[in-house]
């Protein structure tokens, strides 16, 4: 059990305190020319990729499902509970309604497309064969169509759009007349510092998520705890650390930065600091839910695609709680920020509770 544990601590360590301090380092150095949300999505991104991979190839589909679906039953209760208590008011019904929708329709086809006995009788197993995941990578591009493409800020992207390519030509006209010294600008070596960065980052991950992998899966048959189980919990919180970490420095550095310029705040810029943290909120929901529509769909999908995916009976019963959850993120935006957070917390550890007795 000992080498276990010191797998899983590495793991952990390489999962979330390596990239989190070259992550401080790199901001310093101003490296990273991205938003910090847009950070934290691209690693979590990559985890969650990862680790679903591993387990792909080692033909663990439990281990994989209880990491997909408890990856999303975390982020939509316990981060956005946590969020939820932080904020002041409620936010507004835009673009995250909408997609809380689509994630609604996502979490019913995906019990459909899991549960073949509902469709053709007990006595058939559940699988997500490369008909299903043909089905759910379309689910996501349709998403992704009609999120990203269709949006009323369109003309605006295509705009930036053509004034970056106009300024990229502009550079490129110049530097046919520079010497060879100063032919590369130092926008393109950020660039490519960048891109190695993220792959240096991803390498590490990774690495990380292969001995969170090996750990913890044999940490679970020493326990006697089901593979479902650590998937559902241990490599859930464990893929989900490095972004709560950033996300609670970066709020401490805005904390200190607010302090900092205090004195020329007016009175009257209250309300427009009260919007400005629920516009905030209205992005975390957004990410978040991007990123639990992306794992379940376009991860999933290709994984299915390339090998079908054991469905257990009780995978189906946490699609189910899932898809309850889903539909009851519509009406949060109704209920008090306070009493909203604190109850999607208490139904979090209620879940993970169930989920050992049961």
């Amino acid at each position: 059990m000992e080498k276990e544990m010191i797998k899983f601590l590495c793991g952990l360590v390489l999962t979330a305190i390596v990239p989190l301090l070259l992550i401080r380092q790199l901001r310093k150095g101003a490296v990273f020319s991205g938003t910090k949300e847009n950070q934290r999505n691209i690693l979590y991104n990559i985890s969650i990729i990862s680790i679903s991979v591993i387990s792909a190839v080692n033909q663990n589909s439990e281990i994989l499902m209880g990491t997909l679906i408890g990856c999303a039953i975390f982020q939509l209760l316990a981060i956005c509970g946590v969020n939820k208590l932080n904020t002041v008011g409620n936010h507004k019904e835009g673009l995250s309604v909408n997609k809380s929708q689509y994630l609604i329709f996502c979490a019913i086809l995906l019990l459909f497309l899991s549960a073949d006995y509902l469709l053709r009788g007990k006595s058939v197993e559940n699988i997500l064969n490369q008909i299903d995941g043909g089905i759910l990578i379309f689910l996501f591009f349709i998403y992704f169509y009609f999120t990203y493409w269709r949006r009323k800020d369109a003309e605006r992207f295509i705009k930036t759009l053509k004034n970056v390519l106009s300024i990229r030509k502009n550079s490129l006209m110049k530097s046919r007349n520079l010497s060879k010294e100063t032919a590369v600008s130092p926008a393109s070596k950020k660039v490519l510092i960048e891109i190695i960065f993220y792959f240096l980052l991803a390498v590490i991950i990774i690495v990380g998520n292969c001995l969170l992998f090996e750990g913890t899966s044999k940490l679970g048959v020493e326990l006697k705890i089901s593979q479902y189980c650590i998937g559902l919990t241990l490599l859930t919180w464990s893929n989900n650390l490095l972004g709560i970490l950033l996300e609670s420095i970066e709020e401490k550095e805005d904390d200190r930065i607010s302090e900092e310029e205090l004195p020329e705040i007016e009175i009257d810029d209250g309300e427009a600091l009260i919007e400005e943290a629920v516009e905030e909120e209205e992005r975390n929901l957004e990410n978040i839910i991007d990123g639990i529509i992306f794992s379940l769909t376009l991860v999933l999908g290709v994984i299915a695609v390339g090998k079908p995916v054991m469905i257990h009976i009780y995978m189906i019963y946490d699609l189910i709680v899932f898809g309850i959850i889903s539909i009851l993120f519509q009406f949060v935006s109704k209920i008090d920020s306070r009493l909203a957070g604190s109850g999607m917390a208490t139904i979090y550890i209620g879940f993970i509770v169930y989920a050992f007795i049961r």
